[in-house]
């Protein structure tokens, strides 16, 4: 039976060590898999006519939708869909994408605007639980009540010219892009699937984080 593999991504104050949990990803009989850190009130809040432009509107009734603590599928099949993990209710159908055996270069899979980490639930679970690997940044006290962005890539082994970012981002704090290779095996000691997950991580503007600083965004791409 095949092993899951798993990776987290936290956020790290660097005086008082408190950690939040941003993302992870899994790998598991040759399927992906990857979902947020916490919960949080799923909608359509981004419209878009094309890739380099699209508008985010806050829904006057946040607080009275659900929570839910989704998760992105995407199979060897080609089909990818979003579960809601609490009741198993769909937030997007089957979608087909493409075997995630055949991605070849760099493939954008999700963009996410945080919350600023002083408003998000402190991880108190050991990040190595269960054996998943960990990438920590490390965030001043400064800059923890900042939001922060991220872009999340993955590709097979190789070397690849690093796509440029989604959004066009000031000048400013910027963590180094970082990637993680983990794999999978058939049971028999073969790899089965094996992927890279890359990050591009920046510190947003101060003047972003006023703005609902109890909302994150997460932008699926597919």
């Amino acid at each position: 039976m095949n092993k899951e593999r798993r990776i987290k991504l936290l956020l790290r104050n660097t005086r008082t060590d408190e950690l939040c949990l941003i993302a992870w990803f899994s790998v598991r009989n040759s399927d992906l898999y990857w979902g947020p850190g916490t919960p949080g009130r799923a909608t359509n809040w981004v419209t878009s006519t094309d890739f380099s432009k699209f508008t985010i509107t806050v829904p006057d009734d946040l607080d009275s939708l659900p929570l839910q603590n989704w998760k992105v599928s995407h199979h060897k099949s080609g089909v990818m869909h979003v579960n809601s993990t609490s009741d198993g209710q769909h937030l997007t159908k089957d979608v087909h994408f493409g075997s995630v055996v055949e991605i070849s270069a760099p493939k954008l899979i999700s963009l996410h605007i945080s919350r600023p980490p002083k408003e998000m639930p402190t991880y108190h679970k050991s990040p190595s639980r269960a054996g998943a690997r960990t990438i920590v940044l490390n965030v001043p006290e400064e800059l923890w009540a900042r939001r922060h962005y991220f872009e999340f890539y993955v590709s097979p082994a190789g070397t690849f010219e690093f796509p440029g970012p989604i959004l066009a981002l000031a000048a400013g704090v910027q963590h180094p892009s970082f990637s993680m290779t983990f794999a999978n095996d058939d049971g028999h000691g073969n790899p089965d699937l094996d992927l890279i997950i890359s990050c591009r991580a920046n510190v947003l503007d101060a003047s972003l984080s006023a703005w609902h600083p109890e909302a994150g965004v997460w932008a699926l791409f597919f």
